[in-house]
């Protein structure tokens, strides 16, 4: 019984993190009650942890377009989309951003628009 104790003092005292799948449902909680800049923290110390999880760059993407960081909104759902071309609010968002950015938006652009775009 002491050795279960301490073993569970000891990971207690490590600070041991959420696994990142319940990160991204706090952090996603987080940011559809408002709490922006906490939900920012959250979902970087996800993508601290998987760089690629399209979720978590899509929220990313929502939060700094929300604040008004439309370069970096761009960025995120771009990004999301080299990692899940088939994320439609992420395409519907980017498109969003970029619009609001203006002329300057299509120099930031590194994903090809998808047929829809291109008229076909």
């Amino acid at each position: 019984m002491r050795y279960l104790t301490a073993v569970t003092a000891g990971l207690l005292l490590l600070g041991c993190a959420p696994p990142v799948g319940e990160l991204r449902d706090q952090a996603i909680s987080q940011y559809q009650l408002g709490y922006l800049d906490e939900a920012e923290e959250s979902f970087r110390e996800v993508l601290n942890k998987r760089p690629y999880d399209p979720e978590s760059l899509y929220h990313m993407g929502r939060i700094m377009h929300s604040k008004g960081r439309l370069v970096r909104a761009i960025y995120y759902y771009q990004s999301c989309l080299d990692v899940q071309p088939s994320h439609q609010m992420a395409r519907m968002w980017l498109r969003r951003a970029e619009q609001q950015a203006g002329d300057s938006a299509r120099h930031l652009r590194f994903i090809p628009p998808d047929e829809a775009e291109n008229g076909r």
